[in-house]
Order: C-alpha cells, then structure tokens, then sequence
C-alpha cells in the first residue's frame, strides 16, 4: 500500500474548508450495474471526443468561416463516425449543418470532408438539446467554452456531457463538467448533475517518468462517466485514482473501475 502515501498531503489539503475539487453526487458505492453502466458510457465519451476532435482539426486546417458555426454533433451510425457543424438559424426556426465529416468507427483520425447530407429530425432534435443544456448551465459555467457530447438514452430522453474545451497542448483538464437531461425533443431541460464543481489544470506531460494520477471526489466516491472518458484519452493518467471521503477507487487504462477499500485505512497503510 506504500504507493499511496504520496497521495496523503495532498488529500488533506483538498478536503480541507475551501477545497476546490468536487463530486456533487453524494453517493456511497455504485452497486454491481452501476458500475458497468459508468465504464460503458465512459468509453462513449472517449470515442465520440476522439471523433470530434478529429474533425474539428480538419475544419479549422481547411480554413473554416467562424460566423457558420455555432453547435457540433457527432453520431456513430453504420460503422461510421459522422460529424456535422452548424448553427442555428437568426430566427431559431431551424438547425443548418454546414460543414459534414466521416470517419470509420474504428479509426475516427481517418477523417474526410464529404457534402453536407440531408439532416434527419434526429440530429436536429440533438442541436436543440445541445443549445438548451448550454442555456441551462450559464449561471455556473467556469469555462469559456465547452465540448458537448450527445447521446440518446434507451427512455427517450438525451443526455448532453459538457466538458470544458482546452485550447492549451501543454494542459489537460480534468472537471468543471455536467450532465444535462433534456426532453426528447431537446427543447426542455429535465436535470442538471454537475459532474465536478471544481476544474484541475493538470501538466499534459509528466516529467517524472512515471504515470498515474489521482484526483478527490469530497461529496461522493464514484468514479464519474467523465473520470472513465478522461483517463481513456490520457493514458499517462492511469492507474487513476479517485480518492472519496469513504472509499477509494482505482480507473485503468481500459477504463474499468476498481474499488480499492477505505480511504482511511489506504492512505495510513
């Protein structure tokens, strides 16, 4: 358990008055599905950011007109990633998409700029939803801008992750991150979970050699959907630990979720 001793300042420190990372889900342990459920959705993030952020480079190196973009959706549909920018119209009548990239779903960086398709209902339905979670989430937003990440849930519902955007390579960020519930049609917001209050900078490179990482959840002690995603797409984070006021779990590169025992008996072994 030597290994863990590093993690003791600074776990102090984090959950003393003022602490500013944490977990706004006052959970004690997800139960046996619960847990699957996190690592699943996780690991769609991960490749729905990969997606997204492979067609935003194309966009931006092929010299893309800013005043016609406004909203991104991605969609993983036939063995392809499709992602499509646009904005909505002046009189919000309707969702335009201006530029369209695809990729197969197996190599998402193999993107290519094809003419724009006719838009089905179901992208339009997820714009609005992305717009109505943006809206919803003005009055506590710590970022200036936001990767959001769509996805239609099995009850009709969507759900839209909202993840700071980074523009800094020699940072990643971890945190400040929601989960939106809108209605079916995108137009009602239904919930907002704020996934972690706080937003950590964390060096992009570790310069000691060695790889891992932890971060501290005060109010709750699950790994969140956003947690798995980050470690997928920062494997020099991982093992990553998530050390709760109770428990302490461990992320792996694979995004599967350990839970290790009790923080209190961890960080004093």
């Amino acid at each position: 358990m030597r290994k863990y001793y590093i993690c003791l300042l600074y776990f102090i420190f984090i959950l003393a008055p003022g602490g500013i990372f944490v977990s706004a889900q006052e959970e004690i342990l997800p139960s046996a599905d619960e847990i699957p459920r996190i690592e699943k959705r996780g690991r769609e993030i991960a490749e729905y950011e990969r997606a997204a952020m492979s067609a935003t480079d194309m966009l931006w190196d092929m010299g893309a007109e800013e005043e016609k973009l406004e909203i991104y959706i991605a969609e993983k549909a036939s063995g392809r990633w499709n992602v499509y920018f646009g904005k909505f119209f002046n009189d919000q009548s309707g969702f335009e998409v201006n530029y369209f990239f695809s990729a197969p779903v197996d190599d998402p960086h193999a993107m290519e700029k094809y003419p724009v398709p006719r838009i089905t209902n179901e992208i339009r339905m997820r714009a609005a939803a992305v717009k109505t979670a943006l809206k919803s989430i003005e009055p506590e937003a710590k970022a200036s801008g936001y990767n959001t990440d769509v996805f239609r849930e099995d009850d009709g519902t969507i759900s839209v992750y909202l993840i700071p955007g980074n523009t800094n390579p020699d940072v990643v960020v971890l945190g400040g991150d929601f989960r939106v519930i809108v209605s079916h049609d995108g137009t009602k917001t239904l919930d907002k979970i704020v996934l972690h209050k706080g937003i950590l900078d964390m060096p992009a490179q570790n310069k000691t050699g060695k790889t891992g990482g932890f971060h501290t959840h005060i109010l709750g002690d699950n790994a969140m959907e956003t947690d798995i995603a980050f470690v997928l797409l920062n494997p020099q984070f991982a093992p990553h630990l998530i050390l709760g006021r109770e428990w302490v779990s461990q992320i792996n590169k694979d995004g599967k979720v350990t839970v290790l025992g009790r923080t209190k008996e961890i960080l004093l072994n």
